[in-house]
């Protein structure tokens, strides 16, 4: 019955997949058949609305690709027992914890080899063609290095882990307390010791950029968050901004690219969008809705296990059952719980829009947003569905339109 379940599953998410792929395609060769339909007077009108749209469906294909390519190998794994075939690989290995480790880093692995072809094919392909990759092919291949690192590292502990756990009747609550103790250690890590590892992170150099941040933080009696310049330009021409961290060691970070290209009253926009995720705990809000869609799925896979599950998939070790526990349930949140997490983040974003619109003014926050927009190639907007399962923020038309809706009031 549960390999059934798994191919109907496989079936609905892949056809899901193209068909939500092909509505986006359609929906953007209409637009660059009539830009002026969707075009913003906010946007710069130097923007090529036929670059825009190709540039998107170029990263659509992309995308597509590795989507299914991850459905490619779901399938080759239950087809032919893989699980079975990497467990018989590690006999040798006598400790019943470190071999469910090794059984982990060896389908971590497959899954960043089979990315790696599509990653390579983003960055030389797609970013160069369209002038924004400044990314040579050494530091691709030191930063994938520490990508597959970090694999190996969480593969490793994370099925050494649920091995550990797995005879405990109670197993989903230490479960639980793992995925929980994950966010928060990676919530604090991340700051000081994953981004380093791929930008410099330098003090803002504008001593006046300076001074008006001091005094904004002091108006919204902030004094505990660091603002840092990332030297982006050597990976990329993008601009970008994000608040990382937990706490005293919460960070804002902009991207050498955005404070080059924007003017200081709108970097001060761009900051309070990012000071507004913070004021609103959105991090926190968003960690608590993520251990709450991980519960409902743990309480699957518990219900699980105690079915015939492990017996149609001839399930002997804790490994092989989180290997097609996972597989299954993955497709379950691609096809259900992607749309609920991808909906609320895009709130939050737009509360973050008005938060900076409050504090600074919603034209400022709309030419920041307008000109990074045009400079990212990033103003187009998206049929709604592919939206819902795919956008982690709203559209630019979108979130302009919000603004200037608040402007009005």
């Amino acid at each position: 019955m549960w390999k059934q379940i798994f191919w109907i599953l496989w079936i609905g998410a892949v056809t899901w997949e193209v068909f939500l792929h092909s509505l986006e395609w359609r929906h953007l060769i209409k637009v660059k058949l009539n830009p002026n339909t969707v075009f913003d007077s906010y946007v710069q009108k130097s923007t090529d609305s036929y670059k825009n749209v190709d540039y998107a469906i170029e990263h659509m294909r992309i995308s597509l690709g590795e989507t299914l390519t991850n459905y490619l190998i779901s399938a080759i794994i239950v087809a032919y027992d893989l699980p079975k075939l990497i467990d018989g690989l590690t006999t040798q290995i006598s400790s019943s914890i470190f071999r469910a480790g090794a059984f982990g880093v060896a389908f971590g692995l497959v899954f960043w080899v089979s990315s790696f072809p599509w990653a390579w094919a983003k960055v030389f392909y797609v970013e160069s063609k369209y002038k924004f990759n400044k990314t040579t092919k050494s530091i691709f291949i030191r930063d994938q290095v520490i990508v597959s690192s970090f694999i190996v590292l969480l593969s490793f502990l994370g099925f050494a882990c649920f091995a550990a756990i797995f005879e405990s009747r109670i197993w989903p609550l230490y479960l639980m307390c793992a995925f929980a103790l994950f966010e928060i250690v990676a919530m604090i890590l991340v700051p000081s010791v994953v981004i380093p590892l791929f930008f410099k992170l330098n003090p803002l150099a504008d001593e006046e950029l300076i001074f008006k941040i001091n005094e904004l933080l002091r108006k919204l009696g902030i004094n505990k968050i660091k603002v840092f310049v990332a030297n982006a330009s050597k990976r990329t021409l993008h601009s970008n901004a994000f608040v990382t961290g937990l706490g005293s060691n919460k960070k804002i970070v902009l991207f050498d690219t955005l404070v080059s290209s924007l003017a200081s009253d709108e970097i001060i926009a761009v900051l309070l969008h990012e000071l507004g995720h913070w004021k609103l705990s959105h991090a926190l809000k968003r960690i608590g809705l993520i251990l709450a869609i991980q519960a409902v799925l743990v309480y699957f896979a518990f219900a699980m296990s105690n079915t015939d599950f492990m017996s149609d998939f001839q399930i002997q070790y804790p490994q092989q059952f989180a290997i097609y526990a996972f597989l299954l349930l993955n497709m379950a949140v691609t096809l259900f719980f992607q749309p609920c997490l991808l909906y609320f983040i895009r709130r939050q974003e737009i509360k973050a829009d008005l938060f900076a619109a409050r504090h600074a003014g919603s034209s400022l926050m709309i030419s920041a947003l307008s000109k990074i927009s045009t400079d990212n190639m990033a103003w187009l907007p998206r049929h709604f569905l592919y939206k819902a399962w795919y956008c982690t923020h709203p559209p630019i038309p979108e979130r302009l339109k919000i603004l200037k809706a608040f402007c009005n009031v």
